[in-house]
């Protein structure tokens, strides 16, 4: 069975059902409100100022709106969430037009279309902070490989690192397409696991402006597990594993009679440490690494080693600015160069990003951010010279309780 509809209107509708109802009598007046309304719009001004494929430049845009019910506020049911994220983006073309990089520079480049990113329910159960099922459209990468310091930069690998990003037929159920999924999740003082079972193929790879769930379609499923902990300065320790359970083709790999090969172990894991190195007065300073790995009989990238530095509290007079510097590397697997070599377009081991970056909010409502990328072997082609690029982001934002 396929389901195929352009769900804008999720949000919509979600909102109405909620606010038609009146609202449950808690007997804490104290409660969170029953419906949050959130939009944010995020532009971007970004310019090739030398190598990668061409000096040029380019305007991004996305805008969000979503929406979030506190069943227990609105129904009396206590436990349950409900959530609805719709995105516009524009569709420009950076990256894959002037610069040439595999990493990508804007973590907002994507699909010219509305589209629901995520519509899901949640039932927390058992103690406070105990464990919790997610079903619906869900973005992997909103729980599952994510640094809350990372969050700072704008080139795509600190969102979610190449190594996964790359996987399966149309990517892993992310930004800017997802699919459906069950997630389960538990917390146990300063630990946490979770496990999700998502759809392999989100959308629709041959119309990729339409948001789809398909059922019952052979694609396989795509497994996910993550488990950490937090402790004294460390803000996150984590170890996450994937897998796919469908089969794929082995890059270069023939048979007897010079047919693609297809066979199943598309898996792979990644570990992340991060860490608060500096609180002292208004200055807080955190850092991360992250190493990854993909099985390169599968996948073009095999090594994925990313790490950074943020900084609050470290402009004066501006407490509420962060200030930042990261690493990106990824390193191709043997199998693709090779593959790539017989095609006659070589191709170099590794591609790595340096960012500098710096938020600056003015106002609750409007924040700027100047941003600087330096990549090295864009798109690993030996052709192409190193690309500098300067950006600069704003972000317009509200939200609405009740």
């Amino acid at each position: 069975m396929v389901i195929t509809r352009n769900l804008g209107f999720g949000v919509a509708l979600l909102v109405v059902a909620a606010a038609a109802v009146p609202a449950y009598a808690a007997p804490d007046d104290e409660a969170a409100p029953g419906v949050l309304l959130e939009a944010a719009y995020v532009g971007d001004v970004w310019r090739n100022a030398r190598g990668g494929i061409e000096v040029g430049d380019a305007y991004l845009d996305n805008l969000d709106l979503m929406a979030t019910v506190d069943g227990g506020q609105r129904f009396g049911i206590e436990g349950l969430t409900l959530h609805a994220h719709a995105s516009y983006n524009n569709g420009h073309a950076f990256s894959g037009r002037w610069v040439g990089d595999a990493q990508v520079v804007s973590n907002i480049e994507g699909v010219d279309t509305w589209r629901m990113l995520e519509l899901w329910g949640e039932f927390r159960f058992g103690a406070v902070g105990g464990t919790s099922l997610r079903a619906g459209l869900y973005d992997l990468n909103s729980e599952f490989d994510s640094i809350d310091s990372a969050g700072l930069f704008l080139n795509s690998s600190h969102g979610i690192a190449p190594d996964l990003s790359q996987t399966g037929q149309n990517g892993p159920s992310i930004f800017p397409v997802t699919s459906f999924a069950l997630r389960l999740k538990g917390d146990v003082q300063a630990w946490y696991w979770q496990l999700a079972a998502l759809d392999a193929v989100p959308g629709d790879p041959d119309h990729p402006d339409r948001t789809d769930l398909r059922f019952g379609t052979g694609e396989g499923a795509l497994l996910a597990f993550e488990a950490g902990r937090s402790a004294g300065p460390f803000r996150k320790l984590a170890l996450g594993a994937w897998a796919y359970t469908a089969d794929f083709e082995a890059i270069g790999e023939t048979d007897a009679d010079g047919e693609a090969v297809f066979a199943s172990g598309n898996r792979g894991f990644y570990a992340i440490a991060e860490a608060s190195l500096v609180e002292r007065d208004a200055l807080n300073v955190g850092g991360w690494l992250r190493a990854g790995f993909a099985d390169d009989r599968f996948n073009g990238f095999r090594h994925y080693l990313g790490a950074g530095v943020s900084a609050a509290g470290l402009v004066p007079g501006r407490p509420d600015d962060q200030v930042g510097i990261a690493v990106g590397s990824a390193q191709a697997g043997t199998p693709w160069r090779e593959s790539q070599a017989l095609a006659g377009a070589p191709v170099d081991a590794r591609e790595t990003t340096v960012e500098l970056t710096w938020r600056m909010p003015l106002n609750d409502w409007l924040t700027l951010q100047p941003d600087l990328q330096y990549v090295i072997n864009p798109g690993l082609s030996p052709e192409l010279d190193d690309a500098f690029v300067v950006g600069l982001r704003f972000e317009l934002g509200t939200s609405w309780a009740r």
